[in-house]
C-alpha cells in the first residue's frame, strides 16, 4: 500500500481505573495487558489521504475493566501543537476484548486544513468520558508516540481544476468542512499526471431520503472504471486506480460521476423550497500517486 513503511510495536499496561495524567501513585486496582502495533507510512503528501493499520493484542494477563474506550490519534508538530487528529471508535468495543483475540483495522485519514510543517509525531492513546486511560512504561503515562510522518507539500498537484454539474460549494456552520452536491451526474477535470494514479473520493449518499441504496458509476474519459452501491448515509471513501495508459496522452483528464437515483429536496424535506436534485454529497476529490 505504501512505498515505505515504519511500524511501531508497543506493550501497553493500561490502568483500569482512569485518573488525571500522572496519577500513578500506589498500585493500580487493575492492569490491562495490551500490545499495540501501528503500521504507518514514513512520508505523506499534505493533501492526499493516507492509511494507518492498527492492531491491539490483549495479552495473557488481560482482564477487561468494562470500559468502552475511544482511540485518540494526535498529529503533533515540533513545538508540541496538535495540528490534526483522528479520534475514533474501536471496531470491537474494548469491554468485549479477550486475551489472545487481536483487534485489527485500517483507517484512512487526510488533513482537512493546510499543513505547513516538515514532520509530525503520531500520538495514540485511549480515553472515555472519565478521561484518558493511563499507560505505564512510557515517558508520559497517558499516551504513546508510535511514529513520525514526513510531510511533503503537494504544490497543487492532484487538485481538481474545473468541472460541470455541481451545485455551489457549501460549508459546515460548525467547522471548516466543505462539500458539493451533485444530482444525476457531474464531471471533474485534473491535470494529467502521465503516470499511474489513484482517484480519491470521499462522499455520502442521502440513502434515507432516497428510500433505497444509491448506485454510483465513475467514468474515466467515458470508460467505466467503477460501479458500486452505497447502502448507508455514512461518509465513505474510495480509491480508484487508473493506469497511465487509461489516463491517456492529453494535457487534462476528465472523470464523470453518475448516480442512479436522486431526490428533489422540496419533495422530501418539510419546509424546503429547493428544486435541487440530490444524488451524492462529495467532500473530497483528489488525483494522487498510484
Amino acid at each position: 500500500m505504501f512505498s515505505s513503511r515504519c511500524s511501531g510495536s508497543l506493550r501497553l499496561l493500561l490502568v483500569g481505573v482512569l485518573c488525571a495524567s500522572g496519577c500513578l501513585e500506589g498500585d493500580p486496582e487493575q492492569l490491562l495487558d495490551v500490545a499495540l502495533s501501528v503500521d504507518l507510512p514514513e512520508v505523506v503528501r499534505s493533501s492526499e489521504p493516507f492509511e494507518f493499520a492498527y492492531r491491539w493484542d490483549p495479552g495473557d494477563r488481560f482482564e477487561s475493566t468494562g470500559h468502552d474506550y475511544l482511540v485518540f490519534v494526535h498529529f503533533v508538530d515540533a513545538e508540541g501543537n496538535i495540528v490534526a487528529q483522528d479520534d475514533h471508535a474501536l471496531p470491537v468495543p474494548s469491554s468485549e476484548w479477550r486475551s489472545g483475540r487481536s483487534v485489527e483495522y485500517r483507517r484512512w485519514f487526510r488533513f482537512l486544513d493546510p499543513i505547513d510543517v516538515e514532520h509530525v509525531d503520531v500520538v495514540v492513546g485511549l480515553y472515555d468520558d472519565e478521561g484518558r486511560a493511563s499507560l505505564r512504561d512510557f515517558a508520559r503515562p497517558d499516551y504513546a508516540v508510535v511514529g513520525r510522518l514526513e510531510i511533503r507539500l503537494d504544490e497543487g498537484r492532484g487538485i481538481p481544476l474545473r468541472g460541470r454539474g455541481w451545485y455551489k460549494l457549501e460549508r459546515s456552520p460548525t467547522s471548516s468542512e466543505l462539500w458539493h452536491w451533485l444530482g444525476e451526474q457531474a464531471t471533474v477535470v485534473f491535470a494529467n499526471p502521465r503516470r499511474d494514479a489513484v482517484l480519491h473520493i470521499e462522499a455520502s449518499a442521502p440513502v434515507p431520503l432516497l428510500g433505497s441504496p444509491q448506485r454510483v458509476m465513475v467514468y474515466l474519459n467515458e470508460v467505466e472504471i467503477a460501479n458500486f452501491e452505497i447502502s448507508t448515509e455514512d461518509r465513505l471513501r474510495w480509491r480508484l486506480p487508473a493506469t497511465a495508459e487509461e489516463l491517456g496522452e492529453g494535457e487534462f483528464v476528465e472523470f464523470r460521476i453518475a448516480t442512479a437515483l436522486n431526490v428533489v429536496s422540496s419533495e422530501v424535506i418539510p419546509g424546503s423550497v429547493s428544486d435541487r436534485r440530490l444524488g451524492l454529497k462529495v467532500f473530497y476529490l483528489h488525483l494522487g500517486e498510484g
